[in-house]
């Protein structure tokens, strides 16, 4: 848990006021909680020589995020505070959520269907902008409407079919049976339409791994990136003299992949002109990385460490560790306040290249094998909506060839049945259980 200005615990359940009302009566100095959607401020007495102020935001079910009762308690982001917080609400059968699980009561009671549900989670794993657009396109609930208007046009060619079965010929004269194929040549247009969106947004299975090489001046950026690459690179001691980002690959035996390798100017302390400021400037929004290689002396000053980091995992990457120096305190606190956790590597500048790609491969791994649960959770995704989709075409297609050739009604409605059958599966109207499990498992707690 990282120090924060402001930290959120949220609560969702069917019987949370209940539950609630019985840990208010203990821990917030009789405060009654209103159970309307609001913002509710008390004092809670975690401890009992200390209150802290406390807002909880209500929301009442079934209109909340999870279609259940929810309320957000908002307090000081200390982390001792937040545990213990946690720690008083668990006495009071309120547990910790498992991953997912906030998102999966979202989708049981109705108020994501699952590939927006899916969407929750690409999103919160995108590392580029082009990800999270195409994340937040579906989970605004684009790929739902457009199932939306097929199933629409199909239920409409169903109850003109079903009610020809029901009635023999000059019974009615409400009928329209000619309409019955144009409802489903609109629906196969909507589906190769909709086809055609999911192929744009899939994810690449082939991308490689990317490690952007980030650190002060004359941290030895370049010359760990000319070493693993086999790259010439100009190495001078003079500050700015990598000025634009380059990108090689480096091979690793030892993961026994292709990893993109990405050396940035060196960032930290004051540009040395303004071309150095404008390359400084696109730290913060690069995105076209999954790993942030922070190179840094064992002496580096606080003052001389980046200003801001790209919205990615870091490893801390400590060079010239040939000279067996130790990390200054003040760095390693600084670190840990920034990161959160600092997760850290030495290399030597005198080691040889199998040496240093080991140890950083080594490193790098965990990093890695989570890039690549997630790009296979997309690629599972990807996969779905492609069968569901194809399923449901096929199907269309086969009733719209009966129809055509003035075949049995009967069958007609088979094939329409069959392709609602295909849809609802992909909107999570009929999804097997292990399905869900899988999905909402590579969730990260408090989603």
């Amino acid at each position: 848990m990282i120090p924060a200005e402001r930290g959120v615990i949220r609560c969702s359940g069917v019987t949370l006021f209940d539950d609630l009302g019985r840990w208010f009566k203990h821990y917030a100095n009789g405060f009654k909680l209103q159970a309307e959607r609001s913002i509710q401020s008390f004092s809670c007495k975690l401890y009992s020589d200390l209150d802290i102020d406390v807002s909880a935001m209500v929301f009442c079910g079934p209109h909340s995020a999870t279609g259940e009762d929810v309320v957000e308690f908002h307090l000081p982001g200390n982390p001792v505070l937040l545990q213990r917080l946690e720690q008083s609400l668990a006495e009071f059968n309120l547990l910790p959520a498992e991953p997912g699980e906030f998102t999966r009561r979202a989708f049981l009671n109705g108020r994501l269907d699952l590939s927006q549900a899916e969407a929750v989670l690409e999103l919160v794993q995108s590392r580029s902008v082009e990800s999270a657009r195409a994340a937040s396109q579906l989970l605004s609930g684009g790929l739902g409407k457009q199932m939306a208007d097929v199933r629409e046009a199909l239920m409409a060619s169903l109850v003109e079919l079903e009610a020809g079965l029901d009635f023999e010929e000059g019974d009615s004269q409400d009928l329209r049976p000619s309409e019955v194929i144009g409802y489903v040549r609109q629906a196969q247009q909507m589906l190769q339409e909709a086809t055609v969106g999911q192929q744009t947004r899939a994810v690449a299975s082939n991308s490689r791994f990317g490690c952007l090489l980030l650190g002060p001046p004359n941290a030895g950026k370049t010359s760990l990136f000319s070493k693993l690459t086999a790259t010439p690179s100009l190495i001078s001691s003079q500050a700015g003299t990598t000025r634009d980002y380059r990108r090689a690959v480096w091979q690793t035996p030892e993961m026994d992949v292709e990893l993109d390798l990405i050396d940035f100017p060196g960032v930290g302390g004051d540009a040395v002109d303004q071309r150095d400021a404008l390359a400084r400037e696109l730290v913060a929004d690069f995105d076209q990385a999954d790993l942030c290689l922070l190179c840094l002396h064992p002496h580096t000053a606080i003052e001389d460490l980046p200003a801001h980091l790209p919205s990615m995992p870091v490893l801390v990457v400590f060079t010239h560790g040939d000279l067996g120096l130790q990390v200054s305190n003040d760095l390693a606190r600084e670190l840990n306040n920034r990161l959160g956790e600092m997760n850290s590597v030495l290399v030597s500048s005198e080691d040889g290249l199998s040496t240093i790609s080991a140890t950083l491969c080594a490193a790098i791994t965990p990093y890695f094998d989570a890039a690549e649960k997630v790009v296979a959770q997309r690629i599972r995704n990807s996969e779905r909506y492609h069968h569901a989709l194809a399923t449901a075409s096929a199907a269309v297609a086969v009733a719209e060839q009966w129809l055509e050739s003035g075949g049995q009604q009967d069958l007609v409605a088979a094939e329409i049945h069959h392709a609602l059958s295909a849809l609802a599966e992909l909107v999570g109207e009929m999804t097997p259980d292990d399905l869900l499990d899988r999905l909402f498992s590579a969730f990260c707690v408090g989603k």
